[in-house]
């Protein structure tokens, strides 16, 4: 495991984070799908570097077509 710190000095620590990001897909037809991604679900607060937090609770759809071969 690796550490982050503040500073450049490397005398403040910052903290580690986990989150829970979910995805699943549904095959529509035979060249379309669905995706959703549920990123960060339990909307944990981090930075991942000194005053640059990440986003918040995040939701994606995704439609993918592939062309019939």
């Amino acid at each position: 495991m690796s550490r982050r710190y503040y500073d450049f000095a490397d005398s403040r620590e910052l903290g580690g984070y986990a989150t829970v990001d979910l995805t699943g897909a549904w095959r529509v037809s035979s060249v379309t799908e669905v995706q959703v991604r549920f990123a960060n679900a339990f909307d944990r607060r981090y930075e991942t570097a000194t005053l640059y937090p990440a986003l918040g609770r995040e939701f994606f759809v995704t439609l993918r077509y592939r062309a019939p071969r």
